[in-house]
């Protein structure tokens, strides 16, 4: 080997130790910051992290389990791979590395997987590879009040785009070769996609359609000439079988199982319409930056750039057809399934359209004169190579973050996380075994406090149970509920101190949306102390109080409702007392079946209970029921609680809800009437109608009150009530 051909492959070595050089200055800096954290996960990422625990704690006591059914049965299976694949520990900073990492090394394998030719064209495959690793996405810690976020670790999103990517190089590269082993990995990894996220599905679609599409250019779309070339027909029919039987047997698995079942389908719609009905999108509402904080220009810019070369080359236009596939594929999912807050769930479409277009790419860059290519690639790399930089650094400049988009912020709210940890520490030296927590607010800082203490609860059983209680829980209309905030023992939210911003919330009458309901609510939780019923246990930025006295409490909520205007659409739910006159205004939503019906002690004749009014409307995907509660003459009867059936045409039982009593006296004579409030999310088809009745389950055989009148079953002791049309 002579001197000149040295030189040549150092020459042709120098891309890949660029490349080289990019993964490990990324995976170390990665490292050495997620070794770092202290917070632990929160909301999605916590889920992840319970699922993986159940599952390998149940393998270490010698059990087989269903990764599909484990707890929670709504999170993929494949999370438990990602969060925890040697066992569970209670750390979860390399959790947090491997989320963040794996998909920066797998979108990269999967430029070089779908590149035409790395050794005729080294620099413009790294350049594509820098370009799609450096979507801002990938780099967002924890989500904070200083820098903008779409996602924050812990999340599979990136995970997913990663995935995804490869299953589109591999099906690229399997058409090019006509190989069997990438075709193989193709539909694997296509299929392993729906154990990441239901989305999968729609990946798997996609995969599928364009490996028929590159088969189809491949035979001219004449399928006689697919049987004049054995080699060919052997390919497609091994794809085919590949396909049919991977397919068929991952879409087996996931709906035969709890995990894609129809109460979870149904749980995801209604998050979804949650999500659209309220104003939670506000939280990442960041007035269309969306692209920039996600994908990021050069990736956008780079994607019309590919779409724009296969269009001109007739040869291309095949890969032009897939990337637009890949393309409205995401957005139909982001814009009739979720919502472009949500652009997260997009990411992954906007992966496979890239790797979709590679080809044509570093064919259309091979042709262009040079000057141009270096220019305009040199642009594109260049804010990836910036984020390297800031990467690297220990800690970089906020500016320098938010002008790339990305966020690497951690441990911002240290002290709402010992302020958890000490509050924790008190309940367990009081002997308090569970308690229940309201969690009021979308501030980071209140979801930081909320975040340690779950962790604490999942990671460490003996640790005080705390229930956590918040104002939208993803089953029903988001409000602020009294009932939810009584049933709590702690309500913990940021103040508002400034006291002009807060004389402003309080002062503005009308409470047009959700969001401005919450801050309403803090605001006025911020003027309160224990003669309202409430006890500062601690205070940060986030403020812990104890319900000392519920009727206190109570009055001052009522209060509040009191001095503000509601919208019709989006009545307050701060309102329990009711009066005849009150009850009688919403006479078009009542049933008319259920009016001043009492219930009695079966050896007694006067009511103990009277249900003065109730009502059926729907609730997003689901149904309200409504019940007006007095308090009667006849004998107390501690414990009681309203059960409410959902039954079918047979008569049988298809959902059912139960709601205690509470034991608070009215605040006068005529505001005697408490509303108790029932919610089923996604009720069943069959239901068509409605049984409800009083009665104590304590620990005994149930006893049942009698109603004095209508229309029922079970000797007076079920009450029926007709189903709204739907």
């Amino acid at each position: 080997m002579g001197p000149l051909s040295k030189v040549t492959q150092a020459k042709a070595a120098i891309p890949h130790l660029v490349l080289l050089a990019w993964l490990v200055v990324v995976g170390v800096a990665l490292a050495f910051h997620h070794t770092l954290v202290a917070a632990p996960p929160v909301g999605d990422a916590l889920s992840y992290i319970a699922k993986a625990k159940v599952f390998w704690e149940a393998i270490q006591q010698g059990h087989i389990v269903d990764p599909f059914n484990v707890p929670s049965s709504f999170r993929p299976p494949g999370t438990i791979l990602m969060s925890y694949p040697f066992g569970f520990t209670p750390d979860f900073r390399w959790f947090y590395f491997r989320a963040a990492f794996l998909p920066v090394v797998f979108l990269v394998g999967a430029v070089y997987a779908a590149a035409p030719s790395i050794k005729t064209h080294p620099w413009l495959t790294l350049a594509c590879a820098l370009i799609l690793s450096g979507m801002p996405i990938l780099y967002q810690f924890e989500f904070n009040d200083d820098l903008r976020s779409l996602a924050a670790w812990g999340l599979v999103d990136n995970l997913h785009a990663g995935v995804a990517a490869l299953a589109m190089a591999s099906t690229l590269r399997a058409v090019r070769l006509q190989s069997h082993g990438w075709t193989l990995a193709a539909v694997l990894l296509a299929a392993f996609c729906v154990f990441i996220k239901p989305a999968g599905g729609l990946v798997m679609i996609v995969i599928a359609l364009t490996w028929l599409m590159l088969i189809g250019q491949g035979c001219g779309w004449n399928v006689r000439r697919l049987r004049e070339t054995p080699a060919a027909l052997r390919f497609t029919a091994f794809g085919l079988a590949a396909g049919v039987i991977v397919y068929a047997l991952v879409t087996w698995a996931a709906f035969q199982s709890q995990y894609l079942s129809a109460a979870n389908i149904a749980y995801g719609r209604q998050a979804i319409a949650i999500l659209r009905e309220n104003d939670i999108r506000s939280t990442f509402d960041y007035s269309g930056d969306f692209l920039r904080l996600s994908l990021g220009y050069p990736v956008v810019l780079t994607i019309i750039i590919g779409l724009m070369a296969a269009l001109y080359n007739r040869q291309h236009r095949i890969f032009a057809a897939i990337a637009c596939l890949s393309a409205v594929m995401g957005g139909a999912l982001l814009i009739l399934q979720a919502d472009i807050t949500q652009m997260r769930y997009a990411v992954v479409f906007a992966a496979m359209t890239f790797v979709a277009l590679l080809p044509a790419m570093i064919d259309a860059a091979a042709r262009a004169q040079r000057a141009v290519v270096l220019s305009l690639g040199g642009l594109l790399v260049l804010p990836t190579l910036g984020i390297a930089i800031l990467v690297a650094m220990p800690a970089p400049p906020l500016l320098a973050q938010a002008a790339l988009g990305i966020n690497l912020l951690s441990n911002s709210y240290q002290a709402e996380g010992a302020e958890a940890v000490s509050w924790l520490e008190a309940l367990k030296t009081e002997g308090v075994k569970a308690t229940s927590l309201y969690v009021l607010g979308f501030e980071w800082s209140t979801f930081a406090f909320w975040g340690m203490v779950e962790y604490q609860n999942l990671a460490d059983p003996s640790w005080p149970r705390v229930q956590p209680i918040t104002s939208v829980d993803w089953l029903r209309s988001s409000a602020v509920r009294t009932a939810d905030i009584l049933a709590s023992d702690y309500i913990v939210f940021q103040p508002v101190t400034d006291t002009a911003a807060r004389d402003i919330l309080l002062n503005a009458r009308d409470v047009p949306d959700f969001i401005t309901e919450q801050r309403l609510a803090r605001a006025w939780l911020s003027t309160l102390g224990e003669t309202d019923g409430l006890k500062v246990m601690s205070e940060t930025r986030t403020r812990i109080v104890k319900i000392v006295d519920c009727q206190r409490l109570e009055a001052s909520l009522a209060q509040l409702d009191a001095a503000h205007t509601w919208p019709p659409k989006r009545p307050s739910s701060l309102k329990s007392w009711w009066t005849a006159e009150e009850i009688a205004s919403f006479k078009p939503q009542l049933s008319p079946d259920v009016a001043d019906i009492g219930f009695h002690i079966p050896t007694q004749t006067d009511a103990t209970y009277i249900v003065r009014a109730a009502s059926v409307t729907p609730d997003l995907e689901g149904l309200k029921v409504q019940f007006w509660i007095e308090t009667g003459p006849g004998p107390s009867a501690a414990g009681q609680e309203v059960f409410v059936h959902l039954l079918n045409e047979a008569g049988e039982i298809v959902g059912n809800a139960q709601l205690p009593l509470l034991d608070l006296p009215p605040p006068s004579a005529t505001r005697a009437a408490r509303l108790y409030t029932a919610f089923f999310p996604a009720p069943p088809k069959t239901a068509a109608s409605i049984a409800f009745g009083l009665f104590r389950p304590a620990g005994q055989s149930a006893e049942f009150l009698i109603a004095d009148h209508g229309k029922g079953d079970w000797e007076g002791r079920r009450i029926f009530m007709p189903l709204p049309l739907r």
